[in-house]
């Protein structure tokens, strides 16, 4: 996985079963412009795909780099309980 080649969602997915036999809970999100990430909790996330793990701001970031209206659609995520 350090080349950035494939389909972005099964990069994901493969991540967060990994994760996820590793005992870290998460799950994916695709409510991102053009992105599917992993979520881990309220303020850490991993975009796979890019081999980044990114907090609340650095989402925020990642969205309005797409548009302004990307930051929206990230306010709405809601998170399982």
């Amino acid at each position: 996985m350090t080349s950035v080649t494939g389909i972005p969602i099964s990069i994901c997915i493969l991540w967060a079963m990994v994760a996820r036999r590793a005992g870290i809970q998460c799950h994916l999100t695709a409510k991102m412009p053009r992105h599917v990430i992993v979520v881990i909790n309220e303020n850490l996330f991993v975009d796979a795909f890019q081999g980044q793990v990114l907090d609340r701001a650095g989402v925020d970031r990642l969205c309005m780099s797409q548009g302004p209206s990307s930051l929206y659609l990230v306010r709405l995520m809601s998170l399982p309980s």
